[in-house]
Formats: structure tokens, sequence, C-alpha cells
């Protein structure tokens, strides 16, 4: 369970959370590239977990922050793809 939702926006292409779930703090971007949004994971714990990172998302979006956030952007959750980043080995896997 999502216990803590924090919102940062950076224009009208990036959007950063740092979600508490379960005790654990777990950051993520959800960036607009070539008119495609994706929301990326950074944690390395979440590397290779992408249900995880699913079930992370699914939770944050039932915050009315998050919704209300969504809906300024104009970005529909379906249309959103997943992306593990793990940037000290500069690689990242998209799902």
């Amino acid at each position: 369970m999502v216990n803590k939702v924090l919102i940062e926006s950076h224009g009208e292409n990036e959007v950063r959370f740092a979600v508490v779930m379960d005790g654990r703090l777990y950051t993520f971007q959800l960036i607009n590239e070539h008119m495609q949004w994706t929301f990326k994971a950074y944690d390395e714990s979440l590397i290779g977990d992408i249900h995880l990172v699913h079930l992370i998302f699914r939770e944050i979006v039932k915050h009315k922050k998050v919704k209300a956030k969504l809906e300024d952007l104009k970005v529909d959750p379906k249309d959103i793809n997943f992306e593990l980043v793990q940037p000290a080995f500069g690689l990242s896997k998209p799902y």
C-alpha cells in the first residue's frame, strides 16, 4: 500500500514522484520524450521487477493530486510506457 506520494513538476514535460510504500522510498520520473510519456523507475531494487513498478504506478494514479496532474497534462495513464533505469551503468530497459 502506498503511504505517501510527493509530486514535483518541471514544466510541461516532466513530473517527478517520491513514493513511500510499505516503509520504503521509491523515486520515479514521468517524462515526455519524442511525444511519448514514459514512467521511469530509477531504484536498483526495482530492476527486474516490472510487476512491482506497475503496482506502484496503479496505486499512485489513484491519488487525487496525481490524477489532477495527469489531467492537466492531458496524459492518459493507459498510454504511458514504462522503463527501468540503472544510471550507474548507463542502462535502461523499456517495458
